[in-house]
């Protein structure tokens, strides 16, 4: 109901929409145009989050449509995600094979490609966390819900945050959709585990009051949560 009031109340074509069968939360959008864009969201996001923080994180996406930051990510993607299944692929023979002898070839090349991948997915540091102040915004403005989206955003981090522990590693869907991804799973590590020792006020103020805090988001494809949602 949101994005077809947004979308008819702004003459826009309605986005295509999609569920990825994955427990963890996770929401990203892509697509070569406007008019072919699509929205995909988890299971896990669907049920973990409400209706009121579900829409503001549908509307956090068509924040992404509407500045057309998604074509840049997207064509970011198209490029490094086969090379991370490079590196997947490579990690995986090194795993299984029991030759001594092409370990350390099949480690090298795997460190290699995943060094590739990181450098090209550097370029888009500055982009990844600048369109998420602009689809926070967005969010915002179409629901009126500010405090839906900030519930939603923790409730992401958390559960991005469990998954890991549940599976005792990160999982490739999270790492190579990294960049799309509302929260960033290295974020979610810290904010997560500690959700269930102290307040959220008390970690987050840190991060817009603390005097150092951008040089913790200089290599980080994500702002810090907590001045994220103090805007």
């Amino acid at each position: 109901r949101v994005l077809q009031g947004c979308c008819q109340q702004r003459g826009w074509q309605l986005p295509k929409l999609g569920v990825l069968p994955l427990a963890v939360p996770l929401a990203l959008t892509y697509g070569n145009l406007p008019q072919r864009a699509r929205i995909v969201v988890s299971q896990g996001l669907l049920e973990q989050l409400a209706d009121d923080e579900i829409a503001t994180i549908y509307a956090s996406q068509l924040g992404h449509i509407v500045h057309w930051d998604f074509v840049v990510m997207s064509l970011l993607l198209l490029v490094t995600i086969p090379i991370y299944k490079g590196y997947q692929y490579f990690y995986q023979w090194g795993d299984r094979t029991t030759a001594r002898i092409w370990r350390p070839v099949v480690a090298i090349m795997a460190s290699f490609t995943y060094g590739v991948w990181c450098l090209l997915t550097g370029t888009s540091i500055w982009l990844s966390q600048l369109r998420l102040y602009y689809s926070d915004r967005c969010a915002v403005e179409i629901t009126g819900n500010p405090n839906g989206l900030v519930r939603a955003l923790l409730k992401i981090a958390i559960g991005i945050a469990d998954d890991i522990q549940k599976q005792e590693h990160t999982s490739w869907q999270l790492e190579s959709l990294n960049i799309l991804a509302p929260v960033s799973h290295q974020q979610s590590i810290c904010l997560g585990s500690i959700a269930a020792h102290t307040t959220f006020e008390s970690f987050l103020m840190w991060d817009y009051l603390n005097p150092y805090r951008w040089w913790f988001v200089i290599n980080n494809t994500h702002p810090l949560i907590g001045d994220r949602l103090q805007r």
